[in-house]
């Protein structure tokens, strides 16, 4: 399966791009399947459109996509073309519901995923569920979770090696940019280069001498000046 590009995915509308999708895997996901995992996508893409607060909701839509792709051998090249997801960002959000779902009565545990309740395990643990299939006493258990303080603990900063690569390779992009518009010449500013990845080789504690070479910068990366397009989904928390 072909991954989808930057450009592909701000201008090609969903039904056009899955209807491409369906096409090249017509022979491993039947018309039912299809149905559902569009459905997912849709789900998937509502949440971060809308700035939904529960990621266990996308992890849910997403465990439920691999339920039927992942014997097909193409969950991880479908979710990299939908989302542009790395497989370990779209384990993340999984094992977020999981964890939520352990947690959980299955009535609650379903009730705050229609409803985008955040499930924060140490909230949970705190307040924990009533053992109740009465609709109004899991509406009013997910008040309290949403009313309860969200503050996000210093151990819940970001881990992901994707998004943290990107992070530190935007931000020496832009001072690269300022001392390259200081007039500095080539020679130096690879250079300065080279002594930055050195000292960063030393951070990570790496003592042997390395060899090293450019290496492509993923599409994904690359921060794009600019509003976005109004049809452009937006970014998920």
């Amino acid at each position: 399966m072909r991954t989808r590009t930057k450009a592909q995915t701000q201008e090609t509308p969903l039904t056009e791009s899955f209807a491409d999708w369906a096409k090249q895997n017509a022979t491993k996901v039947s018309e039912d399947d299809q149905k559902v995992v569009l459905q997912k996508v849709k789900a998937i893409l509502h949440e971060r459109k809308t700035l939904a607060q529960s990621e266990e909701a996308i992890g849910q839509n997403l465990r439920e996509m691999k339920t039927i792709l992942e014997p097909k051998r193409i969950f991880v090249s479908s979710i990299k073309y939908f989302f542009r997801w790395s497989k370990a960002t779209a384990y993340r959000y999984m094992a977020k519901a999981e964890i939520a779902e352990s947690m959980l009565p299955g009535p609650i545990f379903e009730a705050a995923i229609e409803r985008g309740t955040p499930l924060k395990k140490e909230l949970i643990t705190q307040n924990p569920p009533p053992n109740t299939t009465d609709p109004q006493k899991i509406s009013a258990y997910l008040d309290t979770l949403e009313e309860l303080p969200q503050r996000r603990p210093q151990a819940a900063l970001e881990t992901d090696p994707e998004i943290l690569a990107k992070e530190v390779l935007n931000f020496a992009g832009i001072r690269l940019s300022r001392l390259q518009a200081s007039g500095r010449d080539l020679k130096f500013v690879h250079k300065w280069t080279l002594t930055l990845a050195g000292m960063l080789l030393t951070k990570a504690g790496v003592n042997a001498e390395v060899r090293l070479a450019p290496v492509a910068i993923p599409d994904s990366f690359i921060v794009h000046r600019g509003a976005p397009r109004k049809d452009t989904e937006t970014k998920a928390a």
